[in-house]
């Protein structure tokens, strides 16, 4: 599954919602070069649609530029499922989709290295020293280019660079689901409200306590748009947070129990001086033959 794929799939602007989860499911199934392989029957299971449907939307992303497939075949001749192609990064421009492919970091970072001119990337290259009796020659006009041209990739770079996961808030309470994907649902929650984010996750943990929910990377793109849209209706999710406040209640509760259960310390000392006295006059007493 990648991030990344889900994230286009989820923004891009289909002609009806049945293309829509028809691309969000081939995005689910996809890796991070935008290649996946899932059968009609697959597709068919995480859209809830017919297969009879996926087929005409998959001709309908296929025409509009979206993706393209092609046909496999076994060893024995029978077909398989096709090689669908994703164009991860394409956008509509004027009602036409530019298929653009978004690069590895690792590619893009070549990319970036390819790009500076051969004077700055040349390793290992002597150039002639000037005398020490003559005066250092002015930089040419291509050097100083170079150098700004260098600055400013080495700021870009900078600025892309993401900030840390715990920008979104560090006091939300994720549902139970592995480090990727707590990973995804927090880059998702950044397009939303800080004071809507909690609501989305207690959606998100409700689903998954009912087993109503497969994917809570969808679940949670979902939310977020209908949050937007003004159509975000909480349910699932109010159960959730009541529980959590009865918890918290709780908690509060028997820390002020156990806090009023402790002897007050001066009381205790005041106490065993009290006993002390009084076993002190009734051994005097019982040594001077009084009674009582």
């Amino acid at each position: 599954m990648s991030l990344d794929a889900l994230s286009w799939a989820f923004n891009l602007d289909l002609p009806n919602s049945g293309a829509k989860l028809t691309l969000l499911a081939l995005a689910n199934f996809s890796d991070e070069n935008g290649e996946a392989y899932p059968s009609q029957k697959a597709i068919s299971v995480k859209t809830c649609l017919s297969e009879r449907a996926i087929r005409g939307h998959l001709v309908t992303l296929e025409q509009l530029g979206i993706i393209s497939r092609i046909s496999r075949k076994r060893a024995n001749g029978s077909y398989t499922s096709d090689r669908f192609k994703l164009y991860i990064g394409g956008a509509f421009t004027d009602g036409k989709f530019c298929q653009r492919q978004i690069l590895p970091q690792a590619e893009n970072q070549k990319t970036q290295r390819q790009i500076l001119p051969a004077a700055d990337s040349a390793v290992g290259k002597k150039r002639p020293q000037p005398a020490a009796d003559s005066a250092a020659p002015e930089p040419s006009l291509n050097t100083t280019i170079n150098k700004q041209h260098t600055s400013e990739v080495n700021r870009t770079t900078e600025r892309e660079q993401p900030e840390p996961e715990n920008r979104v808030c560090v006091d939300l309470i994720f549902p139970a689901v592995a480090d990727q994907t707590r990973s995804g649902l927090t880059r998702i929650l950044e397009a939303c409200d800080p004071a809507d984010r909690q609501a989305i996750l207690d959606e998100v943990s409700g689903a998954l306590a009912k087993g109503t929910c497969k994917n809570p990377i969808t679940l949670a793109m979902s939310l977020v748009k209908a949050m937007g849209q003004g159509k975000f209706y909480p349910a699932l999710g109010v159960e959730v947070a009541q529980k959590r406040t009865k918890e918290v209640e709780r908690e509060k509760t028997m820390a002020m129990a156990r806090q009023s259960s402790k002897p007050d310390p001066l009381a205790c000392k005041k106490g065993q001086e009290i006993i002390d006295t009084i076993r002190t006059r009734r051994k005097r007493n019982h040594e001077n033959g009084i009674g009582g």
